[in-house]
């Protein structure tokens, strides 16, 4: 059974924060996390570029993932995370990798 392991937690209004087994399926699990997130923000618009975020970070911290982009582990993924995101990060954390990133939505961009 594939089961993701999840604590979730509110970082700032809005804002999300979800804990993640290092596995390949958790990507699909986190594309719908930032799916369902930004829709229900009101900031479906933003759901290409969320979704592909999350995408290329999970493919850099599993290793044997593939990333959307085809360049897992290369560095190029997370240079489409920079280049997309307003800010990231990445770090080891104990056995495991802790990876983020943000999306800032001005308040003319919010859908009506």
């Amino acid at each position: 059974m594939n089961t993701i392991a999840a604590r979730p937690s509110a970082t700032s209004p809005p804002g999300y924060s979800e804990i993640l087994a290092c596995r390949p399926e958790s990507a699909r699990g986190a594309r719908l996390l930032v799916t369902t997130a930004l829709h229900m923000w009101g900031f479906s618009s933003f759901t290409a570029a969320g979704t592909l975020i999350v995408s290329e970070l999970i493919a850099n911290v599993v290793p044997t993932m593939a990333s959307p982009s085809g360049d897992a582990g290369s560095g190029l993924d997370l240079l489409l995370v920079d280049a997309m995101s307003d800010r990231w990060g990445c770090r080891p954390h104990s056995s495991s990798k802790v990876a983020w990133a943000e999306l800032s939505i001005k308040a003319d961009q919010t859908e009506k």
